[in-house]
C-alpha cells in the first residue's frame, strides 16, 4: 500500500545482532559490557551519524523528511538517533525499550552512571516538537509500558504537541509481542508524515 509513493528504506545492525549472534542474548552482551567499563553502543551511534550524512550527501534523502523507528532495544536506539540529529523528521516506536535499567540483564547496573545516560527520557528535550508515535502492549513486562507511557508524558511535558501512543492487549512472550496489523499501522503513520 505505500506503492504510489515510493520510500527508501535503509537499516543499521544493532551491537551484538552481527555475526549470526541470537538477537535474544544481545541485551546480556551489552549489560557485560557496560559492567566492564565499555559502552558498546556510542561505536553505533558514531557510525549512524556517518550513514546518514552519507545519505544526505548522496541526496538519497532530504533533511527533515526522514523518519527512524525501532522494534523494542531498536526503538531505544530510535529515541537517542532523532535525539542526536536534526535531519530526523519522525519517530516511531514499537513496544520500546525506554530505560536500559529497567531490563532484567542490567539488574546489577542500577547505579552505572554510564547505563543511565541511555534513559529515553535524556532525549526529550532534544526531541522538541517533531512527531513521535509509539505503540505498546499494555501489559508488556519485558520493556513496561509503565515506562514508555512516563517517556510519553515527559515529551508532552516538554511542550511536544505531536505525540501518539497507543496501547493494546499484549500478546506474545512476557505481553511483548508485536502483530502485524501493528507494523501496518506504523506504516502508515510514517507514509502520512512524510506526506506532510
Amino acid at each position: 500500500y505505500l506503492a504510489h509513493r515510493p520510500l527508501r528504506v535503509f537499516s543499521m545492525t544493532l551491537p551484538a545482532h552481527e555475526h549470526n549472534l541470537s538477537p535474544h542474548d544481545a541485551i546480556g552482551a551489552w549489560a557485560e559490557e557496560f559492567a566492564s567499563g565499555i559502552d558498546p553502543l556510542a561505536p553505533f551511534f558514531d557510525a549512524f551519524e556517518t550513514a546518514l550524512s552519507f545519505v544526505i550527501q548522496e541526496g538519497l534523502s532530504i533533511p527533515g523528511r526522514i523518519a527512524v523507528g525501532g522494534l523494542s532495544r531498536g526503538g531505544l536506539i530510535a529515541i537517542h538517533a532523532i535525539g542526536r540529529s536534526e535531519a530526523l523528521s519522525s519517530l516511531f516506536a514499537f513496544a520500546p525499550m525506554t530505560s536500559l535499567q529497567g531490563a532484567r540483564e542490567f539488574a546489577h547496573l542500577q547505579s552505572n552512571s554510564l547505563v543511565a545516560t541511555y534513559d529515553a527520557a535524556s532525549q526529550a528535550k532534544n526531541i522538541g516538537n517533531r512527531p513521535v508515535w509509539i505503540h505498546m502492549g499494555l501489559s508488556d513486562t519485558r520493556v513496561s509500558a509503565d515506562d514508555a507511557f512516563d517517556f510519553a508524558k515527559t515529551l508532552a511535558a516538554r511542550g511536544n504537541k505531536h505525540v501518539e501512543i497507543h496501547f493494546i492487549p499484549s500478546i506474545g512472550h512476557m505481553g511483548h509481542g508485536t502483530s502485524p496489523e501493528t507494523f501496518a499501522k506504523g506504516a502508515e503513520w510514517i507514509s502520512a508524515m512524510l506526506k506532510a
